[in-house]
């Protein structure tokens, strides 16, 4: 009984060192604390998608001091946020913006603007129809690559349908 008693509190120490030592914790209490922010923003913007449209954009965000959540589906872009705004209090969510579970995580139902600037037309649309399926009153500035898709996005529930091509043009 001593033995086996001996086994498993060293075993549970042993979890818990590890737990403590490879920072899962202090990820989930990170995280927890990044949630609670979430939820408790009002009249935010959301940015899907942190390649070089979304960097540009959360770099004017930062500088005007609005209010953001970036939601990103890659470690890597996640890892460059962070290390390109370590010290600022940022706010991320990972995840598949095409997930409604994802967007509500993000505050759709309290945010005032809605941003996808993801790289493909499908995935903006359908980020787009979700988030107004979830939040009937949100203005959404939607990335457009293919011209021939702003009656699609408009009729989706975008309220500015911009084509980065046509700018540029």
């Amino acid at each position: 009984v001593i033995l086996s008693g001996v086994t498993i509190f060293l075993y549970l120490l042993g979890t818990i060192s590890s737990i403590i030592l490879e920072g899962h914790l202090l990820n989930y209490v990170k995280g927890a604390k990044m949630k609670k922010k979430i939820d408790s923003l009002e009249g935010h913007c959301i940015i899907i998608g942190f390649g070089r449209t979304g960097q540009n954009l959360v770099e004017n965000f930062m500088n005007s001091k609005i209010p953001f959540v970036l939601v990103e589906n890659s470690n890597d872009a996640i890892e460059r946020f962070k290390m390109k705004y370590p010290l600022n209090d940022t706010l991320y969510i990972f995840g598949d913006a095409t997930v409604d579970q994802t967007l509500i995580d993000a505050g759709i139902k309290k945010a005032a603007t809605l941003i996808p600037v993801l790289s493909d037309d499908t995935d903006n649309l359908f980020v787009t129809l979700s988030a107004k399926f979830l939040n009937h009153n949100i203005t959404i500035i939607s990335r457009a690559n293919n011209s021939e898709n702003h009656a699609k996005f408009k009729k989706a529930g975008a309220t500015i349908v911009l084509s980065p091509y046509e700018i540029m043009a």
